[in-house]
């Protein structure tokens, strides 16, 4: 079971409907709404549109029924519900309902799950894959205050040799992000909290007591299952509207492969009834199991009737997969909760065609199969299928071609934070996943190659069976992009630094990396380099040279020819010149160049603006280190001690 932990302690809000004062119990409101789901002892519901005050807490309200008269309600019926006037933040929010009555029943029933017609012909769909990009938007004010922060991971899904599944899913996507934008769920979309954000703003400008915090509207998706069957992508949306914490909804978003239809849990159950009860009955244990089971509420086995429902679902890779909200189940402190109900305790009440496909393993050559090169040094026609994903924001960066030698399943393109407490990395989202690729097809990719650790891996399952992840990062000696295992040792080094030896713990990554685990501003002084500093480090009895000079050069591209043509007339072996992203504000092309006994890193960097009282135009920082240390990664992390030259 996953957790989202929060980790402020937070009290579990109610909002008082009709109360008459402070101090003074809250009266009894009454309000209609359309059933949604009846689960076991539970009831979802959704209020009219005309039930504004009510609807302004949320547009799903849970209730147990197991107190209540069965009055026989069924999805679709209109119901008027009388309950205490405390609405439980949540989502979706929770009541005590007193009492409830059928007001009108649903003109149709739900129609009977049948099979579908031709469904025992249905063949899974074949190669599927899926691109993500970013949309972040900054809504500011004529003076330049952030009012409100927008991102949406866009998705697109490409089905091959299946267009009109595909279009079907991408029309769904787009109306799931136009719902969202517009004002859905939780919320009143982009216009409404920047209005709200303006408001709040013009409120508070002239009170210097309080500060205003930009609002935050946040959808990101990632993917839960990806096959010849079955779509399956996870939302979390983060949304703030001033206080003390912002709201965390999960969300799932899931559609057969073949028909590129979009699946509820009526859609994917031999029997409807069974599958839901079953799923209520084995989550309520899950939840009883856990370690913060003490803190759920009392009526929490109830409430959790309502996260068996739709929107609230999703398939992973182990089986079909509930979302509970922080402040559903107890306390927001306790974070949000997954219930995952295994695909082989769902025999017999899941469809088949939804369950994952038997893979037959077989050989493998090997874990090393996949490449990664810039786009100009592979011959790209020799692709039969060349999968874009050229993201705008990056479409000025070098791109990289990324391909295997044999024919893979599972593939992920996944950006990452390196955890440095825990020596791992965490991943951050998605940007590319497929079903499959074989030799015959590769990905193109705009990427911007990390100047430090890595902040990208490659995930893919060999036809072994084998899960492989490799890091993206450079080659130090060719200053070509590079796949690379992560490996790290601690190793202790000694170095001088103004005539003092110091010994520090350093971090050893693959065969070259070393990374401090001390602030690195006992090593480097806050002053311009004004006549060139040089420094020699010992890594592991090997020395690390380190140059710094301000460069004659007004332009940082025509100075990195300079530098490149200087090393070579010396005799080094030099990397074509590579646009870098050093920090913000700092751009710089670099290179590589070596000979049979070191190999240096140079970065020729243009700040955009005045960082001294003597602005440098140009500043050359150059790395060196024996060349049997730069295999793998490189001395490429030196670029981060440098930056506090400019500080």
């Amino acid at each position: 079971m996953k957790k989202a932990v929060l980790f402020l302690i937070t009290l579990t809000l109610t909002i008082a409907l009709g109360g008459c004062g402070k101090g003074d119990a809250a009266e009894d409101v009454t309000f209609s709404a359309t059933v949604l789901e009846i689960s076991g002892s539970s009831a979802l519901v959704s209020p009219l549109e005309d039930e504004t005050e009510i609807r302004s807490s949320s547009d799903k309200i849970s209730f147990s029924t197991s107190e209540l008269e069965d009055i026989g309600a069924a999805p679709g019926d209109m119901v008027s519900i009388t309950f205490n006037g405390e609405i439980r933040e949540s989502y979706p929010a929770g009541i005590t309902a007193k009492s409830w009555r059928i007001v009108e029943k649903a003109q149709t029933p739900p129609p009977e799950q049948t099979q579908d017609p031709g469904e025992a012909n249905e063949q899974p769909s074949g190669q599927l894959y899926a691109l993500f990009s970013e949309d972040r938007r900054d809504y500011k004010t004529d003076e330049g205050s952030l009012l409100l922060s927008f991102g949406y991971t866009d998705t697109q899904i490409n089905i091959i040799g299946a267009q009109e599944a595909s279009d079907a899913i991408n029309t769904a996507l787009s109306d799931i992000k136009r719902s969202f934008t517009g004002g859905g769920q939780q919320d009143a979309g982009i216009n409404g909290m920047l209005s709200d954000a303006d408001k709040e703003y013009e409120a508070l400008s002239d009170n210097p007591d309080r500060m205003f915090y930009y609002y935050s509207l946040e959808r990101a998706f990632t993917v839960g299952r990806l096959d010849g069957r079955i779509i399956s992508l996870r939302a979390q949306d983060y949304i703030y509207k001033g206080g003390a914490r912002g709201s965390s909804f999960g969300s799932g978003v899931v559609f057969d492969a073949v028909s590129g239809k979009r699946l509820g849990l009526a859609d994917i159950g031999e029997d409807y009834r069974a599958l839901v009860d079953f799923s209520s009955s084995y989550i309520a244990q899950l939840a009883g199991e856990d370690e913060n089971a003490d803190y759920w509420y009392d009526d929490y086995v109830t409430t959790l009737g309502a996260v068996v429902s739709d929107n609230n679902w999703y398939f992973d890779e182990k089986g079909l997969v509930f979302i509970c909200d922080p402040g559903l189940i107890g306390p927001h402190f306790t974070g949000g909760l997954e219930f995952t109900v295994p695909y082989g305790e769902l025999k017999g009440l899941l469809r088949e065609k939804y369950m994952p496909a038997q893979k037959n393993f077989g050989i493998s050559a090997g874990p090393d199969i996949a490449h990664i090169a810039y786009e100009g040094a592979v011959d790209t026609q020799s692709f039969n299928s060349l999968l874009d994903h050229a993201d705008s924001g990056l479409a000025a960066e070098p791109r990289c071609i990324i391909w295997f030698d044999e024919t893979v399943s599972d593939v992920r393109l996944e950006p990452v934070t390196y955890l440095g407490y825990a020596d791992d990395f965490e991943p951050s989202g998605v940007l590319f996943a497929a079903n499959s690729m074989s030799p015959d097809s590769a990905l193109r990719w705009a990427c911007v190659l990390p100047e430090g650790m890595p902040d990208t891996r490659l995930v893919y399952t060999l036809g072994s069976g084998v899960k492989v992840t490799r890091y993206v990062s450079y080659n130090g000696r060719t200053g070509e992009p590079t796949l690379t295992q992560y490996r790290s040792e601690i190793v202790t080094v000694e170095f001088s630094v103004e005539g003092e030896t110091i010994s520090k713990e350093y971090r050893r990554y693959g065969t070259a990396l070393f990374e401090t685990v001390y602030d690195p501003e006992e090593l480097w002084p806050s002053e311009d380099p004004e006549s060139g500093l040089t420094r020699f480090y010992a890594l592991s009895g090997a020395a690390l040279e380190l140059d710094i000079y301000p460069g004659v050069y007004t332009d940082y591209q025509s100075g990195a020819r300079e530098e490149r043509r200087h090393y070579e007339d010396s005799g080094f072996t030099c990397s074509e010149i590579v646009e870098s992203v050093v920090g913000e504000g700092y751009t710089a092309a670099r290179f590589s160049a070596y000979d049979d006994l070191s190999i240096r890193t140079v970065w020729v960097i243009k700040y955009e603006g005045s960082h001294s009282d003597e602005d440098v135009s140009c500043v050359v920082f150059a790395a060196k280190m024996p060349t049997e240390y730069a295999d793998g990664w490189g001395p490429r992390f030196a670029v981060m001690l440098g930056r506090l030259m400019f500080r």
